[in-house]
């Protein structure tokens, strides 16, 4: 045998390799017959992610029969007995499944019903001891439910995440079971999909390790999560609207990462809570399902007045308002536009990394407004000030780029609207070095060979500069409610047609020696 063969992080190096494609993964079976030395490397990449079907298929051929109906993605294997099992019969499939770290069982793809009948007496969770993850999505097949319960075979003590169905009253006494800490002690995400029956929330709501929910929630469980010490992540669609204040009780205590999809349950939310150590927020609306309107400058001033009041001011390093797609028309755009005043609101939050929000009409900001926000945010990496259909001229000018180069020393991407019509021409001792990428929105433009001429000096790693027409679906709808200048604004920049004729992106290219792109 080779020396080299006889390092073992060669060894698991080569075999790496073939486990980067699926295609390989044939290769790999052949490399774990042709030697001992790679032998247990291979199995190890072979069974870390494995298929229900795959595991049982390890039974002696004799026991079962398979049978494939469709092709390609429509595929469905059916698996039924064709005798009795003996523990003999399992040799092949402890000896794999002590390599599996995550197992997937979807009876869409699998109907697997009448062969585990016969087999769960066999298994046990001490056959997968690297078992990590269990997905068991069988969702829309006629014979899921039933299977449900087989899950309990792979509840090994070493589960870090669950994902399964919450619709089926077979679910709850299973769920109910992982509040009990010896089971599954390690067990940080529990993750239900599928329509909402109130009886499953409440068996849910007796968990004590919790990482992720997606559902509308009761009552009485939100109330039990509040007080747990475990919660770490939360993701909500909405709260009840009769969620009492917690007074004295503990509110969150140990949560770190809220993500709320409706604005006026996340308002209600922080409006409860007092000194929340979030890390992360997130009230995007984008991720709900169905229809949602933009929310007026009102409601965005509520919800971040509640974020100040309720979370805690040193802990907080990501915050996203992403609003919501919806009717809107163009006159109504003064109902829409966040005040400066509400920004003010965020400069408390003095360690935040990364600031995004999307809303229908902009921000109305001035320069020193955002000469406060670069002093509150010395931290910040990226900063996305963005809009659906645009900002009415901005009031802010290429002098805000000056206040981010001052205070704002890791600053990588930015997205923000100024009036670029006129050029500072003073000469600052201050660059935004790391700044790679700055979108414009519908920002002013007149001289781009000005702007170019300022924005390389000011940024000297720029790569990327994206204008609002970039960004945005050019549908009807869109076109009609946009900004107007928005257009020729994007003709300035790109340089496309007569213009002006190489605009600020090929004139900042020819400058700092690259090809700007979107």
């Amino acid at each position: 045998m080779h020396r080299c063969l006889q390092v073992p992080e060669l060894v698991e190096l080569i075999t790496s390799q073939l486990s980067v494609h699926r295609q390989n993964l044939r290769d790999l079976a052949v490399l774990a017959r042709t030697s001992t030395v790679f032998s247990d490397h291979a199995l190890r990449l072979l069974w870390a992610s494995a298929t229900l079907i795959n595991l049982l298929r390890c039974l002696p051929s004799d026991a079962y029969s398979l049978r494939v109906k469709g092709k390609g993605s429509a595929t469905k294997s059916t698996m039924t007995p064709r005798r009795s099992l003996q523990d003999s019969d399992f040799e092949r499939l402890r000896f794999n499944g002590a390599y599996v770290r995550r197992l997937f069982c979807k009876a869409d793809a699998a109907d697997t019903s009448r062969m585990f009948r016969n087999v769960h007496p066999w298994l046990s969770a001490s056959m997968f001891p690297m078992l990590g993850v269990v997905y068991w999505w069988s969702v829309h097949s006629e014979h899921g439910e039933g299977d449900i319960r087989f899950i309990e075979c792979f509840l090994a003590p070493g589960l870090t995440e669950i994902h399964m169905p919450d619709n089926w009253p077979a679910t709850m006494p299973i769920v109910s079971s992982l509040a009990i800490a010896t089971r599954c002690p390690q067990l940080a995400d529990l993750s239900c999909f599928s329509r909402v029956d109130p009886a499953a929330v409440s068996a849910l709501s007796e968990c004590t390790c919790w990482k992720v929910l997606p559902l509308t929630i009761s009552l009485p469980a939100l109330d039990h999560l509040s007080r747990l010490t475990s919660l770490r992540q939360l993701n909500l669609h909405s709260i009840p609207a009769d969620f009492p204040s917690p007074r004295n009780q503990p509110f969150f205590p140990s949560l770190l990462d809220l993500e709320l999809t409706d604005f006026d349950s996340a308002s209600r939310f922080f409006e409860r809570g007092r000194e929340i150590a979030l890390t992360s927020c997130a009230v995007d609306s984008m991720n709900e399902y169905g229809p949602t309107n933009f929310s007026s400058a009102h409601e965005i001033h509520r919800l971040i007045s509640a974020i100040e009041g309720g979370v805690s001011h040193s802990s907080l390093t990501s915050l996203t308002i992403n609003d919501g797609y919806g009717s809107f028309h163009r006159s109504d755009a003064p109902i829409f536009t966040i005040r400066a005043s509400s920004l003010h609101r965020l400069f408390c939050f003095n360690n935040l990394t990364h600031v995004t929000m999307f809303t229908a009409v902009g921000f109305d900001l001035d320069d020193a407004t955002v000469v406060d926000m670069a002093r509150s945010w010395p931290q910040i990496e990226s900063l996305m000030l963005e809009s659906c259909f645009g900002s009415s001229r901005p009031r802010t000018t290429l002098r805000c780029l000056e206040a981010f180069a001052q205070y704002c020393p890791r600053l990588v991407r930015l997205s923000i609207a100024f009036d670029a019509t006129v050029v500072p021409s003073s000469e600052g001792d201050f660059y935004l070095k790391r700044l790679m990428r700055l979108e414009v929105d519908a920002s002013p433009i007149s001289n781009a060979g000005a702007v170019a001429q300022f924005l390389a000096r000011m940024c000297p790693r720029l790569r990327h500069v994206c204008t609002l027409v970039d960004k945005e679906d050019e549908d009807e709808e869109w076109e009609a409610n946009a900004v107007p200048e928005a257009f020729v604004y994007d003709t300035i920049w790109k340089g496309r047609g007569e213009i002006a004729a190489g605009g600020a992106f090929g004139a900042i290219g020819a400058i700092i020696g690259v090809k700007l792109s979107v």
